[in-house]
């Protein structure tokens, strides 16, 4: 089973450490395994981290991470944590395929972990990214139900689907793209949203694709 515990994309939801206890003790009594990708774990804004399912059961779970959201993903860099016998039979697996990072950028990563740089980068961006956490939620909570707040780099509104998909049409009009969560389901349902991401834009982006986001809800809403 793939799960992202930490925010689930795209509508951010999180999963409470019950949840957590009841897959681990799923996986054992079923001689399954977890592959817990830790998606955007370290882009918390004050939520306390919860164990990992990797802590609760490590012979049964594979744990995936990556530094796609802090140094970019152009990088193609991440980690994986599996108990020897996994690990020998991926790493085996990989030499097979041959595709390998850069041998240029893994001893530099190597570096920038072992003296705290990477740390340091994350815990300079996550300032940054609370204060449009906050921007964004402060001006989508008239209009509805804000999941994903708190933590990664979007922040979902809760619509049917019908008015969502009018609001990224409103939105695409004056050159805003806002995917809904439609676009990420495989049945419809009358209860959907829109995903406002806040990561790989400037601040003056953001403030214009508010400007044009906090009108089209509420004309959306009113007709």
């Amino acid at each position: 089973m793939y799960v992202t515990s930490s925010h689930q994309y795209p509508t951010g939801a999180f999963m409470p450490i019950g949840r957590r206890r009841a897959l681990a003790d799923w996986a054992g009594g079923n001689d399954s395994m977890i592959i817990e990708d830790d998606y955007d774990s370290e882009i918390r804004y004050g939520a306390v981290p919860l164990p990992t399912i990797a802590e609760l059961t490590p012979d049964r779970t594979v744990y995936l991470g990556t530094v796609s959201k802090t140094l970019g993903a152009g990088i193609r860099l991440g980690w994986m944590v599996a108990s020897q016998s996994m690990g020998d039979r991926i790493s085996a697996t990989r030499r097979a395929i041959g595709d390998h990072p850069s041998v240029l950028l893994q001893p530099a990563m190597t570096s920038m972990l072992c003296d705290g740089e990477w740390d340091r980068t994350v815990r300079t961006a996550r300032p940054l990214y609370r204060t449009r956490d906050h921007v964004v939620a402060a001006a989508l909570a008239r209009f509805g139900e804000l999941r994903g707040i708190r933590a990664g780099l979007h922040t979902v509104l809760i619509l049917d689907t019908a008015t969502a998909r009018d609001v990224a049409i409103s939105c695409a009009t004056s050159r805003v793209d806002v995917p809904i969560l439609d676009y990420s389901t495989r049945s419809h349902t009358a209860r959907g949203g829109i995903v406002v991401g806040y990561g790989s834009i400037s601040d003056d982006e953001l403030d214009y694709a508010i400007s044009i986001l906090v009108e089209a809800p509420e004309a959306a809403l009113l007709s």
